[in-house]
């Protein structure tokens, strides 16, 4: 499970260009899950990626 704190999210979208799965995009100026989120492949990538920690990847 993804999950984007949206106070912490600066919209740089660098998770969303980082995602395998494409399951991120952005909506206004922030990141959101946009896709299927049963299709997050847990690579945590997003997270890896994110300059202000706003990601967290959970098992379901």
């Amino acid at each position: 499970m993804v999950a984007i704190d949206d106070e912490k999210c600066i919209g740089c979208a660098q998770c969303t260009q980082g995602c395998p799965a494409q399951i991120l995009g952005m909506v206004g100026a922030k990141a959101e899950v946009t896709g299927d989120a049963a299709e997050c492949m847990g690579c945590q990538s997003c997270v890896m990626t994110c300059p202000v920690e706003a990601i967290t990847v959970t098992e379901y």
